[in-house]
């Protein structure tokens, strides 16, 4: 009997389907396709970090261009500096540059500030200016302005807000956001 168990029992061994398991070539080939995958998609998750950073500029100088046309409106003169505003600004990757620059052209009045990014971010994030204007009819303009190209301004203080006598724009080193 101990023979015919055996015999059986080889029998069902080798009627049993072999284990399955991955080969080493196949994990290779998963591998990379993975390793392509994540370098075709790391530029891209780079970049969107950088715009969620350089969100915070824009928000923050959209915002205080639209508290310093309350201040104005309620004091007759622009907030040279934050505390003046009695506001809490959230500056995570920026510094905001004080004080402000109060500017008076013939008959219209302006504030222009700006951003820069703080020391882990200055090659990751670009700069900003921003400034609010009051023309002598009581209009108020805005402008927000980005810095073109990383760097622009050599690590200085980033004035790309230009005040002339009844206009604000941005400088020829940014562009305005809308």
């Amino acid at each position: 009997m101990n023979t015919l168990f055996k015999i059986n029992y080889y029998k069902y061994l080798n009627q049993k389907k072999p284990q399955g398991g991955f080969t080493l070539l196949e994990l290779l080939i998963v591998t990379i396709i993975i390793g392509i995958l994540a370098a075709v998609a790391m530029p891209n998750l780079l970049a969107q970090v950088s715009k969620g950073r350089q969100s915070e500029a824009k928000n923050n100088l959209g915002m205080l261009n639209r508290i310093q046309e309350a201040y104005r409106w309620e004091h007759g003169v622009f907030a040279t500096d934050k505390e003046s505003l009695q506001i809490k600004f959230n500056w995570v990757y920026y510094e905001l540059i004080e004080p402000f620059n109060i500017n008076s052209g013939e008959e219209s009045l302006a504030v222009t500030y700006y951003t820069q990014a703080k020391n882990p971010y200055q090659n990751d994030i670009l700069d900003y200016a921003a400034g609010a204007m009051q023309t002598p009819e009581g209009v108020f303009f805005h402008v927000v302005c980005e810095e073109l190209y990383l760097n622009s301004n050599n690590n200085t203080t980033p004035d790309f807000a230009d005040f002339s006598s009844l206009t604000l724009s941005c400088d020829a080193r940014s562009k305005e956001i809308k």
